[in-house]
């Protein structure tokens, strides 16, 4: 039986969604770029994942498959040079045309978003797909709100899945990253993993004259040194950090797929953090037989 086929879910009465909810400190901070690296590693190991946008905004809902502000076009991407694997590698359930936070975006064209409407959208979709794991990116960061009552943080609590942390190795990225995992704990949420991207090679990197390479484990001095004091403080939460460009350096410029070389560094990593995370997180719910495809 070949791996696409041992690992692919079939459409009908499925039990609850298996995947992870990627998350984010704020907005550009990493969070789509390391979906798509993350949805490459598994797909490339003939998992069936899909990488899921509930909520789309600032692209014209004819554009998903072109725009390049459209995160989907960055999950297609990342596959694109990878053997076809059911289902398509990337999905979105609702999409705005303005700019802005989803109740903002969602208002300007007359409708209200709720928690429960947007879970039971994803519980469907699950339903409906042929996916063995989502990845479910949410909009911005965790507070960001999905109406004038409720923000993704209560999207995330009616969910219920591992969440993946993603943090822009910057100045203030402890901070950002250590009050956002008590956020996410206060809700009752369970924190798998922390992701740290790096952002040396943007302009301000350049600006302030430092010249970055790729190493060959994918990690920078800066970068240890922050995943090694975030070890300590998240108690056993694995840290992983990345060197991939966020979206904004991707539309300016930088390559959003990244160098071969880099690139299968980050899927190294991605693959790495996503075992650790099932075995923390999701084994109850997995077959031996996917979890031996996830972590082989």
């Amino acid at each position: 039986m070949s791996a696409g086929k041992m690992t692919a879910g079939r459409p009908g009465d499925r039990g609850p969604v298996q995947g992870f909810f990627v998350t984010g400190t704020g907005t550009d901070v990493g969070k789509t770029a390391f979906t798509a690296a993350l949805l490459r590693a598994l797909r490339g190991r003939g998992v069936a994942a899909q990488a899921l946008k509930p909520v789309q905004t600032g692209v014209r809902p004819e554009q998903l498959a072109t725009s390049a502000l459209a995160d989907g076009v960055a999950y297609a991407r990342a596959v694109a040079d990878l053997p076809p694997l059911p289902p398509a590698p990337a999905a979105t359930l609702h999409c705005f045309l303005l700019p802005a936070s989803p109740h903002l975006a969602a208002g300007e064209e007359g409708q209200r978003l709720t928690v429960a409407g947007l879970a039971e959208d994803v519980r469907a979709h699950w339903q409906e797909t042929e996916t063995s794991l989502l990845l479910v990116e949410g909009a911005g960061g965790m507070a960001v709100p999905i109406n004038e009552e409720e923000d993704t943080l209560d999207f995330m609590a009616a969910l219920d899945l591992p969440v993946l942390l993603v943090g822009s190795n910057c100045l203030g990225a402890l901070n950002h990253v250590l009050l956002s995992l008590q956020a996410l704990r206060l809700k009752g949420l369970r924190p798998a993993a922390v992701v740290c991207v790096d952002s040396l090679c943007s302009a301000e990197g350049q600006r302030l004259g430092r010249t970055v390479q790729f190493s060959d484990t994918g990690l920078y001095p800066a970068q240890a040194d922050h995943t090694r004091h975030l070890t300590r403080d998240t108690v056993g939460v694995p840290v992983v950090a990345a060197g991939i460009p966020t979206l904004m350096q991707a539309q300016e410029g930088a390559d959003l797929v990244v160098t071969p070389r880099a690139l299968d560094s980050v899927i190294a990593h991605g693959a790495a953090l996503l075992a650790c995370a099932v075995n923390r997180a999701l084994q109850p719910r997995l077959t031996v037989q996917q979890l031996c495809w996830l972590t082989g």
